[in-house]
């Protein structure tokens, strides 16, 4: 198992460190290395989970507040999110790890580390290619059991390339509606006199439009993503009924529900899943013990706000929240 470890590690840090963050690369490797002897050092208690909880969550908000612009910056934070994600969910793994089997839930169980990770453990599941800049997310028990051959009976994987190549050609083709539609309804265009001259009603018919195009720009990369993830087979999630493979397992959006979304629900349940579902598991309900949905929501929402806005658009956190209660 160590080999294919160093492989995963070795390529994706040179690759990322050649063409995406160059020597950012070594705020990731701090926040993995802090993890590693927090983890081993405390064995997954409940203080050093929260203490992790804080340091990744400061560390990421800090690096948020020294390097943000007036302007939409793709830059190493991005991956670093992603990271800080995954990190944060191990520390919760291995802290349910810790529990007895009947005080955990069906999701808990399913994720929990009974054994402590390695360095390269963490490492690769942070650093897997496909998914280490944008997502999506997954258990680093996903991984370990992947990677010891365990998502088969036989220890192999049926062939993947093609459902994957799927995937690929569907991320291209939303990759060029994103391009094309960008040429209409941008930014520029947005903020422009003739967008503000025009009638209430065209305006709102042009915003509709213009944000479904943006959100095209996500979606084109998450199913990319997923085609990378199922060519590499951490993707397989069994058999359905009838037999047939499932590659389901890293989906990130589900266009069907995604096209045909007519309400808000819709939108939260076929958009960025793996994060939602992250967030699901991992905050709202280990506020279960607080007996309110309301706060519990609200809280999922203000980590989520913090984590992918920094939290600078309290507007877009009471809209999601009043949408989500109306």
């Amino acid at each position: 198992m160590w080999p294919i470890h160093w492989a995963v590690v070795s390529s994706l840090v040179l690759y990322e460190c050649s063409h995406c963050s160059g020597d950012s690369i070594i705020h990731a490797y701090i926040c993995i290395f802090v993890h590693w002897i927090v983890v081993w050092t405390c064995q997954g208690s409940l203080l050093s989970t929260v203490c992790l909880f804080i340091f990744q969550m400061g560390y990421l908000l800090g690096e948020y507040y020294l390097t943000e612009t007036a302007m939409y910056d793709i830059k190493w934070t991005i991956p670093h999110c992603v990271l800080s994600l995954r990190l944060i969910g191990q520390a919760i793994d291995v802290f349910d790890g810790t529990q007895r089997e009947e005080k955990l839930s069906k999701g808990q169980r399913e994720t929990a580390l009974r054994t402590l990770p390695t360095f390269l453990e963490i490492s690769g599941h942070v650093f897997y290619p496909g998914s280490f800049m944008i997502g999506p997310q997954f258990s680093l028990r996903r991984y370990v059991d992947f990677v010891k051959g365990e998502f088969s009976p036989i220890g192999e994987l049926p062939a993947s390339l093609r459902a994957g190549l799927k995937r690929l050609l569907i991320g291209l083709f939303y990759v060029g509606i994103y391009q094309l539609g960008s040429l209409v309804v941008n930014n520029d265009f947005i903020t422009s006199h003739n967008y503000q001259s025009l009638p209430f009603w065209q305006r709102m018919c042009v915003v509709g439009l213009y944000g479904k195009v943006m959100l095209y720009k996500y979606v084109s990369c998450w199913i990319v993503s997923e085609g990378a993830c199922i060519v590499g087979g951490i993707a397989y999630n069994g058999k359905t009924t009838d037999g047939e493979d499932q590659w389901d397992g890293c989906e990130n959006i589900n266009i069907s529900v995604f096209e045909r979304a007519y309400k808000f629900g819709h939108l939260i349940s076929s958009f960025n899943k793996c994060t939602n579902h992250w967030v699901a598991e991992n905050v709202y309900k280990r506020l279960k013990f607080v007996g309110n949905r309301y706060i519990s929501q609200f809280a999922a929402l203000l980590f989520l706000a913090g984590k992918l806005h920094s939290l600078g658009h309290p507007v877009s956190l009471w809209t999601f929240f009043f949408c989500r209660n109306p």
